[in-house]
């Protein structure tokens, strides 16, 4: 087991407890030979039973430094559980199969039973207790640091913080702040959810904070702007809990804080699509998907797969990535019909042959080169793809009498 000392914490606790029920109940360790035999004998079967119990439940399996309410519903679960097949054992079964020539008295076993309980479940809170308060000289020389929203993720990071974890053990939380007012002037976790993040900079003043920590899951650029500013005038930079992306991504390796970055200032509100008008534009059509193999070319035809268009052409210059989109696309949707088409939009009499050959109805043009400082470096290339292939895909489609010429962008859109 991995908690062998609570282990024998509990063998040490729960054994002579029976004792000291019947002892409490008597008023006296005084008593007659037939109470002492059945206080033996439940004593002997209700200790296993309990650690039995225990066991099942799997409380010896926790790490309980840091436990949470998952870890106390089993330990409820543990004590409930063996309070009541003891009380039975007690009331009944020793008597009853013969063990013992009288019960034990009602009282002394929901006295046992309650104390049971409870002695299961002191060691193990003094435990997580003991990991959430770190030593006062350690607490002294931590930043005060105010946490942005007061949901899920910001309770988290009190929790980690708390026991000075990974995340960062220099740091004191003092207070919260969020927009919910049903919280405000509540407690969370020890700490008070002062107010809105537009009091920010009045609760970094009154806490005295050197920290402010951004815990809001896909938190929008004007909100990230708008606790910027507050924290500035205060010469604060927030720091932000990073997003489950970027874990994945590898690029942070643990729940670690970071620094507010320009593309957090950036972010913007998801834009809702009416797919039932989209659909007019694709439902049994050709459609022609230009830079398909790219980010918003591929995301296009993932889009557009599911809309039923009669055939849908994936074109674009890199070999690779058409292999790769149209391999995706035919394991995802394989009752769509798709033509993978590699061509260079500067090519007019090559884009020419492709409309002649599969005259589409509907083009998203999302073909383009779109790192800026890489192609301000290679200025000739950026013009001939970006601007004059765009201009012969825009007068090929227009001599091939196209529906629909969507147009998204020649840059990063």
């Amino acid at each position: 087991m991995r908690n062998r000392y609570l282990f024998f914490i509990d063998l040490v606790l729960l054994a002579p407890l029976p004792f000291l029920a019947m002892a409490l109940r008597m008023e006296s360790f005084h008593w007659p030979p037939e109470f002492l035999e059945a206080v033996f004998t439940y004593a002997a079967i209700a200790l296993p039973m309990r650690i039995g119990v225990a066991y099942g439940a799997g409380i010896y399996r926790f790490l309980w430094r840091h436990a949470s309410l998952v870890e106390l519903e089993h330990l409820a679960f543990a004590g409930a559980t063996s309070a009541v097949l003891t009380f039975v054992t007690g009331a009944v079964l020793i008597k009853g199969l013969g063990f013992a020539d009288m019960r034990l008295p009602f009282s002394a076993l929901m006295l046992d039973g309650l104390t049971a309980a409870a002695l299961l479940a002191i060691p193990r809170i003094a435990v997580r207790y003991a990991a959430r308060n770190p030593t006062t000289a350690v607490r002294r020389a931590q930043h005060r640091a105010i946490i942005v929203g007061a949901g899920n993720l910001g309770q988290s990071i009190l929790r980690d913080l708390s026991q000075s974890s990974s995340l960062s053990s220099n740091i004191l939380p003092v207070a919260f702040v969020d927009d919910d007012p049903y919280k405000h002037g509540q407690m969370l976790g020890g700490l008070t959810v002062v107010g809105p993040v537009s009091k920010l900079g009045e609760a970094i003043e009154n806490w005295q904070a050197t920290e402010v920590i951004i815990a809001v899951p896909g938190a929008k650029g004007a909100f990230v702007r708008k606790v910027v500013d507050a924290s500035a005038t205060h010469g604060i930079t927030p720091r932000i809990v990073p997003g489950v992306r970027d874990i994945i991504d590898g690029r942070i390796h643990t729940l670690g804080l970071r620094k507010v970055a320009i593309e957090d200032l950036l972010r913007r509100d998801p834009v809702t699509t009416d797919l039932c008008a989209v659909a007019q534009l694709i439902k049994d059509k050709v459609v022609l998907v230009t830079g398909a193999g790219g980010s918003i070319g591929s995301e296009l035809c993932r889009q557009i797969a599911p809309l039923n268009p009669s055939k849908l052409l994936i074109l674009d210059h890199s070999e690779n990535q058409v292999f790769e989109i149209h391999n995706e696309l035919l394991r995802t949707f394989p009752s769509v019909r798709f033509v993978p088409v590699i061509a260079d939009l500067r090519h007019a009499r090559r884009v020419m042959r492709v409309f002649e050959r599969h005259t589409p109805d509907t083009v998203f043009h999302a073909a383009a080169h779109k790192h800026v400082p890489l192609m301000e470096e290679n200025v000739v290339e950026a013009i001939t793809n970006n601007i004059l292939g765009t201009d012969n895909l825009v007068e090929t489609s227009v001599n091939s009498s196209v529906q629909t010429f969507v147009f998204i962008s020649t840059d990063k859109a």
